[in-house]
């Protein structure tokens, strides 16, 4: 596949350049121009650099990607990566908060799919923009079976603040860093709360205010949007599709 048909496709499927964010999403480090094996990650570390390198892919796509909206002097470990890349003629292609957000490939959206989710509405509100989405269980499940669920299926550890309700009917999801919308959650009257991560500043208010949080790792949560555009892109197009795992050790 041509490098810019396949870059015009994410561009217009995710709506890269309509979603602001603090991310310069989409082409960030332009490579081979024919395309046939796809590599996924959550971050474009030297390691996952690497891992794409060795396993062959032309084309990187990221969560968090190289550029953030400002410039980086390209010294040190981030010289060693750009060299790295334009020596093996790999892309990197990031997508942010449009891939948190997508309504059907989303990090938050996938989620809600592993839970069993209804969805109701979005949720996460950030610059006049909902990031995750809210759902209700047909049936209230318990918060140990939620755990159970969320260990299995995203592969790691899942901390549970069990201040609310044991049995759930409405919850609050937003990917990686969640811990600010809790009190979104609180206004709404939600039961529960699923980020990968949150903040000490939230722990006493979603105590005094009986709001159950999951936290499921920012990584984790970030698996899942990345390898259903993989898959998407080997199901539609034929791409090879290879997932490269690079997990925070704690």
């Amino acid at each position: 596949m041509r490098l810019d048909s396949l870059v015009g496709h994410l561009d217009e499927l995710l709506r890269c350049k309509e979603i602001p964010d603090i991310s310069d999403n989409g082409l960030q480090v332009e490579g081979d121009q024919e395309v046939e094996h796809v590599g996924t990650a959550v971050d474009a570390s030297a390691h996952v650099v690497g891992k794409a390198i060795e396993a062959g892919c032309q084309f990187l796509i990221v969560h968090h990607g190289l550029f953030w909206g400002k410039a980086e002097r390209v010294v040190g470990p981030h010289r060693a990566r750009m060299v790295a890349l334009l020596e093996s003629n790999l892309s990197v292609y990031a997508a942010h908060l449009p891939l948190d957000l997508h309504p059907d490939l989303g990090n938050n959206a996938l989620l809600l799919r592993i839970l069993g989710l209804e969805r109701e509405s979005g949720f996460g509100s950030s610059g006049g923009m909902d990031i995750g989405f809210r759902g209700r269980f047909e049936t209230p499940r318990e918060r140990g079976d939620l755990v159970d669920t969320l260990g299995r299926e995203l592969g790691g550890r899942v901390d549970i603040y069990p201040f609310g309700p044991e049995l759930i009917r409405t919850m609050g999801i937003v990917s990686g860093s969640g811990g600010s919308f809790v009190a979104e959650a609180v206004e709404l009257g939600l039961d529960a709360l699923l980020v990968g991560e949150w903040t000490y500043a939230s722990y006493h208010l979603a105590k005094d205010h009986g709001l159950n949080v999951l936290a499921a790792g920012h990584y984790a949560t970030e698996t899942v949007g990345v390898r259903a555009l993989g898959d998407h892109l080997n199901d539609q197009w034929g791409l090879e599709h290879t997932f490269l795992p690079e997990p925070i050790e704690k």
